[in-house]
């Protein structure tokens, strides 16, 4: 019998896994994203209810950038797990 040439080793090339210290920020940034995300549609409830406070409109597109990030850094993170 004709022995078989040996099957090439194929080499894993697997994404980097999430450190613990990724672990950890990818957790608190779900709790995070969520309260951002309630706070920003109570201060749109109130825009919309007529109640524009100056410190409320300064207050929104702030909360806005933030929530911007971090859905960004979830996602990047989201990613390698």
């Amino acid at each position: 019998l004709a022995k078989s040439a040996p099957a090439p080793k194929r080499e894993s090339v697997r994404p980097p896994k999430l450190s613990y210290k990724e672990r950890q920020e990818f957790e608190a940034l779900e709790g995070e994203i969520d309260s951002l995300s309630k706070e920003i549609a109570s201060l749109e409830e109130r825009f919309a209810g007529g109640d524009a406070d100056p410190e409320a409109l300064e207050r929104y597109p702030l909360l806005k950038e933030t929530l911007d990030q971090k859905e960004m850094r979830w996602l990047e993170l989201s990613e390698k797990a």
